[in-house]
């Protein structure tokens, strides 16, 4: 696999109170790139919501969409393109390719990029699924509770909507 998550839940926290946002570690793996580093903590729920926000996009259609850190000058743009039915094969969704590019700003003037891969729109969706619920688990093993985990369980029901739609039109475009 070119892209992963990479998180250590078992070190994930609330802030402060009910109302604070879930803080961890979180990077991405992209082409055995660890970005923004390995070991980056950022807000959990902003930089998963954030790439909620842009797959939501990418399956209604956008071309590019853009994932947020919160904690530095980093993201990552996700580039929607294509892929013939001869290409796609036996795949029954997601058969559209995103490329991933990590960007960042080390003098907040301009990117620059450190790492690119290619993977299916429904890899992308599957591997964040599987992070929301990896810290939803955690969640509940510790008896975490408050806004970040609902924030969590709000991403994780709109990721189900999005694998819903996306596997509804990959199932039109086949009649």
């Amino acid at each position: 696999m070119v892209f992963a998550i990479a998180m250590r839940v078992d070190e994930m926290r609330v802030l402060s109170g009910d109302d604070a946002p879930l803080w961890g570690v979180i990077s991405f793996d992209i082409d055995s790139h660890a970005f923004p580093g390995v070991g980056w903590k950022d807000f959990l729920g902003s930089v998963v919501g954030s790439f909620v926000t842009a797959l939501s996009e990418l399956v209604r259609g956008r071309k590019s969409a853009w994932v947020y850190f919160f904690n530095g000058s980093f993201q990552l743009v996700l580039e929607r393109r294509g892929v013939s039915a001869a290409r796609r094969g036996a795949r029954a969704s997601g058969g559209d390719e995103v490329t991933v590019i990590a960007l960042y700003d080390p003098a907040v003037e301009e990117y620059v990029e450190e790492a690119r891969c290619s993977v299916s729109l429904e890899e992308l969706l599957v591997t964040l699924r599987g992070a929301v619920q990896e810290i939803l688990e955690e969640g509940r093993r510790r008896s975490i509770t408050g806004m970040g985990m609902d924030v969590m369980k709000g991403n994780l029901k709109h990721l189900d909507d999005l694998a819903s739609r996306l596997s509804t039109s990959a199932a039109q475009n086949t009649n």
